[in-house]
């Protein structure tokens, strides 16, 4: 552990937090992209078997 003023510290920290959200952000948009894929794929398959 190393020591460090207060307010130092206490910014440090919330750029830690702050990364961490964008982190959840950017995971969420992963996650929503691949949902779209597989309703698009789904919807292909449909069309392929309309077909």
């Amino acid at each position: 552990m190393f020591v460090c003023p207060l307010g130092l510290c206490k910014l440090s920290a919330i750029r830690y937090q702050l990364s961490g959200i964008s982190y959840q952000v950017s995971g969420i948009r992963y996650q929503v992209s691949g949902i779209r894929y597989q309703l698009s794929g789904i919807s292909y398959q449909r069309s392929d078997i309309r077909y």
